[in-house]
């Protein structure tokens, strides 16, 4: 006999064993694997780069964490590399004062406009120079990603996967 077959039709209330039973296996599920904390923020950055009907690049390369010390601030820093069939382009993430640097380089070099979006909305604008240079400072960390408009001639828009500086 099938579920369906042994349903009278009527609505059936969970009496307080069912709820307590339910309440238990919640704080089961949540203490083996708990929803992350930004998951809503990296799904509306996600969706919103997305839907900028651009072409997503790769991370090809993430160099790791390099601390440093200057002057008694502490800073770090990494590298990582994005790649598509136009373009590629090699970020330095520094943070310096609580805030962070991105040094980047687009190859092949060329001038393009280049966007870092974060998931609250804001949006921070810069340009590469002949050589494909590029900096954005003093942006606050969280869930981010980079957009590049007019890279190699008349691409597509280029985006990166959202990653967190």
């Amino acid at each position: 006999m099938s579920v369906e077959d042994q349903h009278d039709g009527a609505d059936h209330l969970l009496d307080e064993a069912d709820v307590g039973m339910l309440a238990a296996l919640g704080r089961l599920v949540d203490g083996a694997d708990p929803v992350p904390h930004d998951l809503v923020e990296r799904s509306i950055l996600a969706m919103s780069l997305a839907l900028m009907d651009a072409e997503l690049m790769a991370i090809v390369a993430e160099g790791e964490p390099v601390g440093v010390v200057r002057a008694d601030t502490a800073a770090s820093a990494s590298t990582v590399t994005f790649t598509s069939a136009l373009v590629s382009v090699m970020v330095d993430i520094s943070e310096v004062g609580g805030r962070v640097r991105l040094d980047g380089w687009v190859a092949p070099a060329s001038v393009c406009r280049v966007e870092l979006r974060r998931a609250d909305g804001q949006v921070w604008a810069t340009e590469s120079d002949l050589d494909g240079r590029f900096v954005l400072e003093g942006v606050p960390h969280g869930l981010v990603g980079l957009v590049l408009l007019g890279a190699a001639g008349d691409a597509p828009r280029l985006t990166t996967p959202v990653l967190e500086i």
